[in-house]
């Protein structure tokens, strides 16, 4: 039948990166063979992989309909509800696909994402590492780990490891602007000033609207040998930061509270800060919390007169 040699073609238009002759070939094939679970598969990926995610979603669920035992649809059903922001389907679609196929890198990555959105830390690690250990050349399993073990906090000198080796594994690194944003930031952590601070400008640069780069290199200017150079450099980058339309994140507030202490705006600080602390507590990584209680903290102390 025509789908015999129809699927493999339109299978080697995807590896090709040619999606819309890949699409126009399934769509044939699906034609010929209304039943071809290979067929609705091999098209809603082509469709994911273009942003159709309707289109995608409607192949898959086909897909899913004519053989639930496939984990293919499901892995790729479950990046796509986490995509649009289902969270809670995404995990059941990806919980079946690992179960379904243990040894799949893709679905291995793809939940351990939703389980970093759930704060299921020690899950996602579990997720990233079977990834690496599948795939150690796969880049985006070594950066996910990274990831997590920087949340989790109590291996930072392997997510600094992690980062670097995500670097050195990336087919083109300087358009990954992200990975140089989180290898400053477990830098700074790991009290390496200078190696991160030379990381964060190298993320501003690949990317100069990534806000979460420019919110770490203000926080390591403002509390880091913080002279007036460094504390008008660390205002400018907020200032940015706050200007733009981006949803305003744990590490923005951390960094203008900052700011504002290293000027002397204890008030402002500890309102910042406290700002900082209730998005933390809801979206995590949970273990700032307590320092950002700390600092809070601190910053309020220095406005109450001393008896």
């Amino acid at each position: 039948s025509p789908g015999d040699y129809l699927e493999p073609l339109a299978y080697a238009q995807i590896t090709a990166q040619d999606q819309p002759a890949a699409i126009a070939t399934f769509t044939r094939a699906i034609q010929d063979d209304p039943k071809s679970v290979p067929a609705w598969m091999g098209r809603g990926l082509a469709y994911y992989q273009v942003g159709q995610n309707q289109n995608a979603l409607d192949d898959f669920t086909k897909a899913i309909q004519l053989d639930p035992n496939h984990a293919f649809s499901r892995k790729y059903m479950g990046a796509l509800q986490h995509d649009v922001g289902n969270v809670d389907s995404a995990r059941k679609q990806l919980d079946l696909a690992v179960k379904l196929d243990p040894h799949d890198g893709f679905a291995r990555k793809a939940r351990g994402r939703v389980l970093y959105d759930q704060t299921d830390y020690a899950a996602a690690l579990e997720d990233f590492s079977m990834a690496v250990t599948l795939d150690a050349a796969d880049g985006e399993a070594v950066a996910g780990r990274g990831v997590v073990r920087l949340a989790i906090g109590d291996e930072l000198a392997a997510a600094e490891a992690d980062f670097k080796a995500a670097i050195e594994l990336e087919t083109y690194p300087e358009e990954n602007a992200y990975l140089w944003s989180n290898l400053g930031q477990v830098q700074t952590e790991l009290r390496k000033f200078d190696d991160a601070e030379r990381n964060l400008d190298r993320a501003i640069e690949l990317d100069p609207s990534l806000n979460e780069a420019r919110s770490h290199r203000a926080y390591l200017l403002a509390t880091h040998l913080p002279d007036a150079a460094r504390v008008a450099a660390a205002k400018a980058e907020v200032q940015l930061v706050f200007a733009s339309r981006e949803t305003k994140t744990f590490w923005d507030y951390r960094s203008l509270a900052a700011v504002n202490a290293a000027m002397g705006d204890y008030a402002r600080a500890a309102k910042h800060m406290a700002l900082g602390e209730a998005i933390v507590r809801s979206t995590g990584p949970v273990r700032f919390a307590k320092p950002a209680v700390v600092l809070r903290e601190s910053f309020e102390q220095k406005l109450t007169p001393v008896p």
